[in-house]
């Protein structure tokens, strides 16, 4: 698709801008949405994974709403620059990545960042004899106990 294009179906129009489809117009209304973005859904789906939280408990946790964050995880918004703050402060993930992985950065290589590995992978390429999944879960556990503590304290400071 090139750079700027709209396509025009008998009862809508979709204006899409580089790869992301930004509105559709139907009926004379405008209704902006996001095309389904790879690298902000599979973020979307590892944190939630990686905390073992529901939507709406990542919601709380954050500071937004519900309908935000189904909004976010169907493609319908992208989160703000400020909530990709809070974002980051709760992951632990840069804030530069999430922000590529939104739209507002160019995306980032691999290479240009430095970044550890998951514990996951390298607990099983280190020790894959002697750490099953139920210990790498529980080692897990720990580390996101002790960042969520390390976030309270921050906060109150």
């Amino acid at each position: 698709m090139s750079r700027d294009t709209a396509i025009t179906t008998p009862s809508k129009k979709l204006l899409f801008i580089g790869e992301k489809l930004k509105a559709v117009c139907d009926c004379g209304k405008i209704t902006l949405m996001v095309k389904a973005n790879s690298s902000l859904t599979s973020f979307f789906s590892d944190l939630l994974r990686r905390k073992r939280r529901l939507p709406s408990q990542l919601a709380k946790d954050i500071g937004v709403s519900h309908a935000t964050v189904s909004r976010w995880l169907s493609g319908h918004d992208i989160p703000s620059v400020r909530s990709c703050q809070k974002l980051s402060a709760y992951s632990g993930v840069p804030i530069e990545k999430i922000l590529s992985a939104v739209g507002y950065l160019p995306a980032i290589s691999e290479s240009e960042v430095s970044q550890w590995p998951e514990f996951r992978q390298y607990a099983s390429q280190k020790y894959p004899a002697e750490l099953d999944e139920d210990v790498i879960t529980m080692i897990e556990d720990l580390i996101e106990r002790r960042r969520a503590r390390r976030l309270v304290q921050r906060k109150r400071r």
